[in-house]
């Protein structure tokens, strides 16, 4: 379970195959691909991991659904996208990557990412325009975060954390001006459309876009001008896979925006 994206810009891909099936097909290759190297990682040969069953649970108009599968039918079922992965070579959003303008977030978010966004969120602010404006927007809108708090309701599903964090902006003789993460996070990922303009000033707050004259190593950068412009986001040494997805989200999210492209978030 998880956030998925798909960054909107039209291809041939996308022509073929509507985005809402392609990332209901990347979904159960990438669940046979999981299933074939854990039955291979067991001991059992090729051959027995793709006869392997295995229950899968859907969400149907009738309610949920339990169906036996084998791995190689979700393999058939999927082949459509051993023709098309090439089409996105040389596609900027996907960056060489096949089907790369699709990207994910999965739940349950750890703490530890929660205050790794935290701190990024009480650093951006302390340092003002435009760094700053995302939290302002909290502000000056009364973003209460009722989205992110009913999620957080759900047990350990979404969060592992049942609270959010409080980021401290300021501190009065009888008052303080504050945020939490569920506020901070409201504004993060959305439901539905995230256009442009909302993400250059998400990646405001979460790192930095920068204009350099050397290449940045390992990371997305759009050449311009004789200048290279790239997110300036560090992961800590002591990442965890949730900061890692959220690092990877930024940099999708920044890829789509420099190329003029918003982000369709379910």
């Amino acid at each position: 379970m998880g956030l998925d994206l798909i960054t909107q810009k039209n291809c041939k891909v996308k022509e073929k195959i509507p985005q809402n099936e392609l990332l209901n097909l990347i979904k159960e290759r990438n669940r046979a691909i999981q299933v074939l190297k854990m039955v291979i990682n067991s001991g059992k040969s090729k051959e027995e991991a793709f006869n392997t069953e295995f229950t899968q649970r859907l969400q149907t108009p009738e309610g949920i659904k339990d169906i036996n599968v084998k791995v190689s039918s979700l393999f058939q079922k999927t082949a459509i996208l051993d023709e098309m992965e090439n089409v996105c070579n040389d596609c900027v959003v996907a960056q060489n990557r096949p089907f790369g303008c699709i990207g994910y977030i999965s739940y349950p978010i750890s703490l530890k990412c929660e205050k790794w966004l935290a701190s990024m969120a009480l650093e951006a602010y302390a340092k003002g325009h435009p760094h700053s404006l995302s939290i302002e927007f909290i502000l000056d809108q009364k973003i209460n975060g009722k989205r992110i708090k009913q999620m957080r309701s759900q047990g350990q599903t979404f969060f592992e954390s049942n609270k959010p964090i409080d980021i401290t902006l300021s501190k009065g003789l009888f008052s303080k001006r504050k945020i939490d993460t569920n506020q901070l996070l409201e504004i993060t990922f959305l439901q539905g459309l995230m256009q442009t303009t909302h993400i250059n000033y998400l990646l405001m707050m979460f790192g930095n876009i920068v204009i350099d004259n050397k290449k940045p190593e390992n990371k997305p950068y759009k050449y311009n001008n004789g200048k290279y412009v790239f997110l300036d986001l560090k992961l800590p040494n002591d990442y965890d896979n949730s900061m890692l997805e959220f690092y990877n989200y930024f940099q999708h999210l920044f890829v789509a925006a420099i190329n003029g492209h918003n982000v369709w978030m379910d």
